[in-house]
């Protein structure tokens, strides 16, 4: 109990003192050196700052988990502002797989069968090549942009070769072979003059069957007559019957008298 009271005593003792000393010692120094140091006081520079610690917003953190620095490119961009490694621009889309797509399906494309670069040909030379394949086979190889190798056709080479490469547009149209007709134009002839009247002569005037078809023709009226013969068909009759009695049956058979002398 006493060693507690005099460690109590100390503590207050000890904060009392430092006020206690300046007024009980006095500064042995004389008064004229203390007054020439105040005077050039002012002329002294200022007392260094105590260095400032460093502040970072953000330090350096151990963590348990690998952090993601990769880059991930949205497909549906159209234009990347940097230069990405090949890994970063075809690598392949970040997500979940949909284990039901075939490869066709998973591959990038813009439409429905497939991926279609946009590409600028001139109207007329896309319908030139068209109808040029559409009517002999063959058409230039689009997928070759080089003007010394522009001779390289698709389809039938052998029909190109032969038309010398050219275009429905180049090639005119095909002469067409008129029928013949029979010649008598001379009009004093009254019984022969045919004129423009005149038959063609490769022109069949009566169409007959050919003794195949006239077989066929043969079997199926056969066989239609054997399901059952149409009967004629006959006028029907006409009758009359009355049903009444009294005095209205002279009068009507009167009335119809009259009517059928009418008809008749």
């Amino acid at each position: 109990m006493s060693a507690a009271i005099a460690a109590l005593a100390s503590y207050g003792g000890s904060d009392s003192e430092p006020d206690s000393e300046p007024e009980a010692e006095a500064d042995p120094r004389p008064a004229a050196v203390l007054a020439s140091r105040d005077a050039v006081l002012h002329l002294r520079p200022p007392p260094a700052a105590p260095p400032a610690l460093p502040v970072d917003s953000a330090p350096e953190v151990a963590v348990k988990e690998d952090v993601e620095t990769g880059v991930h490119l949205d497909p549906a961009i159209k234009e990347v502002q940097y230069n990405p490694t090949y890994e970063t621009m075809f690598a392949p889309e970040f997500g979940p797989e949909n284990p039901f797509r075939t490869q066709q399906m998973a591959a990038p494309r813009n439409m429905l069968s497939g991926y279609a670069e946009p590409a600028h040909i001139n109207d007329f030379m896309f319908e030139q090549q068209r109808r040029t394949f559409v009517t002999y086979g063959y058409a230039l190889d689009p997928s070759i942009d080089n003007p010394e190798v522009a001779t390289k056709y698709i389809g039938s080479v052998e029909e190109a070769e032969k038309n010398q490469g050219l275009t429905v547009f180049e090639t005119g149209q095909k002469k067409i072979e008129k029928r013949k007709k029979f010649k008598e134009n001379d009009a004093s002839n009254i019984d022969g003059f045919l004129g423009p009247w005149a038959k063609y002569v490769d022109e069949k005037e009566v169409a007959k069957p050919s003794e195949e078809e006239q077989k066929e023709l043969d079997e199926i009226t056969a066989k239609r007559q054997k399901r059952g013969k149409v009967e004629d068909d006959k006028p029907g009759e006409e009758k009359t019957i009355l049903h009444g009695n009294g005095i209205f049956l002279p009068v009507l058979i009167f009335l119809l008298t009259v009517f059928s002398c009418l008809l008749c």
